[in-house]
């Protein structure tokens, strides 16, 4: 069975009986950190200095005392001076080059040393999302950022390096690949339709709730139609917003809440709950869209990316979404 996500435009085989061979090759998780972790509290001075924190009104900056910090990652992927995006090397239409910038941060989540954000209490992983508003809504204030992306590598399959819960922000002088092309995909559908996609999905998924995980008064939480991986999610905010700097304070506490609950559902259904998750929005340059709804990504490692998928673009999932929705649902009051 060959299913498509129209916005992304990603296919997906879903061949339920490849989940029965065998397994010879096991992934192992290995730690992660090394004796002394830098994201620890007292470790401040082996970090960059931080350029946002929420912390005790006696502490003072790059001190302990603090519960979350921002700091510029310490081997930047992107910096910002390091071009002014003009193409290179004359034009080349073969190997064109682009000197692009950009900033990366990483939001370290808590003082103490813990490994999953299923360990923060609801008002402590509220403050990671009030610090990814924060961030986000200074980027969009600064005229060489045109877009920006939060996510979170949990596991070394999943491309962490340190295991203390972290995330991070990439904002770019550029719109990526991905994000050009699910807000042009949204807005064909709109002119199509004269709808925004993610609100019918949301409609949609809820009448049905065959793919549904769990709701609240403002997230619809479910295993997508065209899902790459098992137990896949993606989070979708009920209230039409394209923009994820926009997200009223009221519904960031709601999110927070969404995402442990989404972490525990998949840490109680996996053994190796090793995943990335991924806030999807729009660019900073462009104004509301009617048609655009930011949304998370859930993507757990579950399964590897092997020769078919990278010769064809198309991936193979062994799991059908309808059956993950239904195991994951059973964990969702733990």
């Amino acid at each position: 069975m060959l299913r498509q996500d129209p916005i992304s435009g990603h296919c997906v085989i879903v061949a339920s009986n490849r989940a029965r061979r065998p397994h010879q090759l096991r992934r192992t998780e290995v730690r992660l950190d090394d004796v002394v972790c830098p994201f620890c509290e007292g470790q401040e001075a082996t970090t960059t200095a931080e350029v946002f924190a929420f912390r005790d009104a006696s502490s003072q900056p790059d001190q302990p005392g603090w519960r979350v910090r921002v700091v510029p990652n310490k081997y930047p992927a992107l910096e910002l001076g390091a071009g002014t995006g003009s193409l290179g090397r004359d034009g080349d239409r073969l190997f064109p080059i682009r000197c692009v910038e950009g900033i990366h941060e990483v939001f370290i989540e808590s003082a103490e040393h813990l490994t999953s954000i299923s360990r923060l209490n609801n008002d402590r992983l509220a403050e990671v999302v009030a610090a990814y508003l924060q961030r986000m809504r200074h980027f969009r204030n600064d005229r060489r950022i045109r877009s920006a992306i939060i996510f979170k590598n949990v596991g070394a399959a999943a491309g962490a390096s340190l295991e203390h819960v972290h995330s991070q922000l990439m904002a770019t002088s550029f719109v990526p690949h991905t994000l050009a092309v699910e807000v042009d995909n949204g807005a064909r559908f709109f002119s199509d339709h004269q709808r925004c996609y993610f609100c019918e999905l949301v409609g949609r998924e809820a009448a049905t709730s065959d793919r549904v995980v769990f709701e609240t008064g403002h997230f619809l939480v479910i295993c997508p139609f065209a899902s790459r991986f098992p137990y896949e999610m993606c989070i979708l905010p009920k209230q039409h917003l394209s923009h994820f700097e926009n997200l009223p304070e009221h519904q960031a506490a709601d999110l927070a809440d969404v995402l442990r609950k989404s972490v525990v559902c998949l840490e109680r259904s996996l053994e190796e709950a090793t995943y990335n998750f991924l806030i999807h929005t729009a660019p900073f340059d462009m104004p509301d869209l009617e048609y655009y709804h930011w949304h998370v990504e859930v993507l757990p490692r579950t399964s590897g990316i092997a020769g078919y998928e990278w010769g064809t673009g198309c991936y193979i999932n062994p799991n059908a979404p309808e059956d993950a929705a239904r195991a994951l649902r059973q964990w969702v009051q733990s």
